[in-house]
C-alpha cells in the first residue's frame, strides 16, 4: 500500500525534484560563466597589451624618426658641435624625451643636452655600442639602465650617424620611464589590475597603480620563460611581491620589449564566491516565489534583446554603434558583433575617401569638402582658398632610387603638408605627385603665406638610404569668390594657376586671378 501524501507534500516533492536538477544545471552554468568571465578578462587584457605595445613601438618609432632627421644635419658633417647642440635642443621640444646624446664610436659622450656644451661627460651608460648597429640604419633600443648624467633610471633609443658608409657617431635620445607610465594610465585599467612594461632583460620599466614599486625589479622566471617562448600568451603566475595573478603578455617583434597585464586570482575567485552566495539566496527565493522569478527573468531577457534595437537601426543608417555590456551573454555577443560591423563600415568608408599610401584625403573627399565649404562660404560670406601643388624633382628620385623610395618621399610630403596647415583645413593627394589643400576661412593673401610655409617644409631634407633628397613644388592658388563661384570654376582656376607656376620655374606660387607670379619665401 502506497503512503498517501498531501498536496503540499507532493508539491514539495515536485519542487524538490525540479530544484535538484535545476541546482545541478545552475552550478554547471555558474562554473561555465566563471570560466567565460575569466577568459573574457584575459582576452580583454590581451587586447590591452597589444594596444600598449603598439603605443610603445610607435613612441620609439617617432623618436627614431627624429634622430634620423638629426643625423643628416650638415653640422655633424662639418664637425660644428655648437650648431648641432642647439639643433638637438630644439628637437627636444617635439618629442617626449629627456635628452639627446652624441657619442663617438668608442662610446665616449661628446655632447649631452642635459649639460652645457664643452662640460666633461662620462662614458655612455646605455650599453649601446657601434657594433650593435651593424650594417643597418635601424634604431637600437636599450634596456632600463642608470643614467650617469641624469642620475636616475632611463631608457635610450640610438641610431648611427653614417657618412660614406662609415659610422662617425652614435646619436641617442634618453627618456624617463614616466613616458610609459603615462601610456599605462591612459588605458584606465580596473584598480585591481596590474600592468607593466618590461625590457628585454626582464626588468620592469614601468608599472601601473600601486605597483609602481616594481620598477627596476625582474619579472618571475615563469613569465620570463613564457615571453622567450612566444610573442604573446597567457599564464598563471606571481607578481614581484608574490601576488598570484592571471597574466596576459605581448612581446614586440621590433624591440623585444613586453607589455604584461595581471589580474589577481583572488579577484576572479571572489566573483565565484559572490555568485555562490547569491545562488543560495536565489534558491530560497525560487522556492517561495518561482513565478515572480520567472517573470523577472523574462523581463531581463526581453530588456537585453530590446537594447539591441537602437544599435541595429543606427547600423542601418550608417551611424557609429556603441552597445553597453548587456546582462545576457548571447545578446552581449550580438552587441559586440554590431560594434565590430560598425567599425568595419567606418573603415570601409575611410578607405573609400583616403589615399592608402599617405593617409591623406583622396580626390573624391577633396572635391566633396570643397563643395561643402563653398556652400558654407556662400551662406556666411566667408573666405575660402584652394591650393593645387605639383612636386618638382619627384620623377628623378623615383627613377633613380625606385618606387619604394618614391613612396617614402610621398609619405614625407604628406607629413609636411599636415604640419603646414591647421586642423580645420584639408590636405589631399589628388594622384601621382599632385596634391591639394583646402584652406577654410582663408583669403588669397593668407593663402600665399601658407603656400610659402608649405614650400619651406617641403624643402627639408629626407634621408633615402645613403642619399639625402629634397623636393620643391609649384603651387597654384584660387580664392572664393574672386576666382570662381562654383566648384568647377574654382578647381579649374587653381589648376591653371599651378601650371602657370610650373612654367615659371621651381618653387613658384601663382594666384589664379590676376595671374601674379610670386617667388617662394
Amino acid at each position: 500500500m502506497h503512503p498517501r501524501l498531501s498536496i503540499r507534500s507532493n508539491l514539495a516533492i515536485l519542487l524538490g525534484v525540479c530544484l535538484v536538477p535545476a541546482a545541478t544545471v545552475t552550478l554547471g552554468l555558474l562554473a561555465y560563466s566563471y570560466q567565460q568571465s575569466k577568459q573574457q578578462m584575459l582576452a580583454n587584457s590581451q587586447t590591452t597589451t597589444r594596444t600598449v605595445s603598439h603605443l610603445v613601438d610607435k613612441h620609439f618609432s617617432n623618436v627614431e624618426s627624429t634622430l634620423h632627421a638629426l643625423s643628416t644635419s650638415p653640422s655633424l658633417t662639418a664637425g660644428d658641435m655648437r650648431a648641432f647642440y642647439w639643433q638637438a635642443r630644439e628637437a627636444l621640444l617635439t618629442q617626449r624625451v629627456s635628452n639627446i646624446v652624441l657619442t663617438n664610436p668608442a662610446g665616449v659622450q661628446l655632447m649631452n643636452t642635459l649639460r652645457p656644451l664643452g662640460e666633461a661627460l662620462p662614458d655612455n651608460g646605455s650599453a649601446i655600442h657601434t657594433a650593435d648597429f651593424g650594417d643597418s640604419n635601424a634604431a637600437v633600443v636599450s634596456n632600463l639602465f642608470q643614467g650617469k648624467v641624469a642620475a636616475r633610471q632611463v631608457v635610450a633609443v640610438a641610431v648611427p650617424v653614417r657618412r660614406s658608409e662609415q659610422i662617425l657617431y652614435g646619436l641617442s635620445a634618453g627618456m624617463s620611464p614616466d613616458v610609459f607610465d603615462a601610456m599605462l594610465r591612459q588605458q584606465q585599467l580596473p584598480e585591481h589590475w596590474v600592468a607593466a612594461v618590461v625590457d628585454r632583460n626582464g626588468l620592469i620599466v614601468a608599472s601601473s597603480g600601486s605597483a609602481t614599486s616594481f620598477v627596476g625589479k625582474p619579472v618571475s622566471a615563469a613569465l620570463k620563460q613564457a615571453i622567450a617562448g612566444a610573442a604573446e600568451g597567457t599564464l598563471e603566475g606571481l607578481t614581484p611581491d608574490g601576488t598570484a595573478v592571471y597574466s596576459a603578455y605581448k612581446r614586440s617583434q621590433a624591440t623585444g620589449w613586453t607589455v604584461v597585464i595581471g589580474i589577481p586570482t583572488t579577484h576572479v575567485a571572489g566573483q565565484l564566491q559572490h555568485a555562490l552566495s547569491g545562488l543560495s539566496l536565489a534558491f530560497l527565493a525560487l522556492f517561495c516565489a518561482a513565478v515572480v522569478a520567472a517573470r523577472l527573468l523574462g523581463k531581463r531577457i526581453a530588456a537585453a534583446i530590446s537594447a539591441l534595437t537602437a544599435p541595429a537601426i543606427a547600423l542601418g543608417e550608417g551611424r557609429s554603434v556603441v552597445v553597453p555590456t548587456l546582462p545576457l551573454a548571447e545578446a552581449d555577443e550580438v552587441g559586440k558583433a554590431l560594434m565590430r560591423a560598425s567599425e568595419m563600415l567606418d573603415q570601409a568608408r575611410h578607405q573609400a575617401t583616403h589615399d592608402t599610401l599617405t593617409g591623406l584625403a583622396n580626390r573624391a573627399l577633396f572635391n566633396e569638402v570643397i563643395g561643402q565649404q563653398v556652400a558654407i562660404a556662400e551662406r556666411n560670406g566667408a573666405d575660402l582658398s584652394v591650393l593645387y601643388i605639383d612636386l618638382n624633382r619627384f620623377k628623378p628620385v623615383n627613377d633613380r632610387y625606385g618606387h619604394a623610395a618614391g613612396d617614402r618621399l610621398l609619405v614625407h610630403v604628406a607629413q609636411q603638408l599636415r604640419k603646414s596647415v591647421r586642423d580645420s583645413d584639408l590636405a589631399a593627394r589628388l594622384g601621382g605627385d599632385e596634391f591639394g589643400v583646402v584652406l577654410v576661412g582663408t583669403g588669397a593673401a593668407h593663402a600665399v603665406m601658407v603656400a610659402n610655409k608649405i614650400l619651406a617644409n617641403l624643402s627639408l631634407p629626407l634621408a633615402l638610404d645613403t642619399a639625402v633628397v629634397r623636393v620643391g613644388a609649384s603651387i597654384g592658388i584660387a580664392a572664393y569668390p574672386r576666382d570662381g563661384l562654383h566648384i568647377r570654376d574654382l578647381l579649374h582656376a587653381a589648376d591653371e594657376a599651378m601650371y602657370e607656376a610650373k612654367a615659371a620655374g621651381e618653387n613658384q606660387i601663382v594666384l589664379a586671378s590676376p595671374l601674379q607670379l610670386m617667388a617662394a619665401a
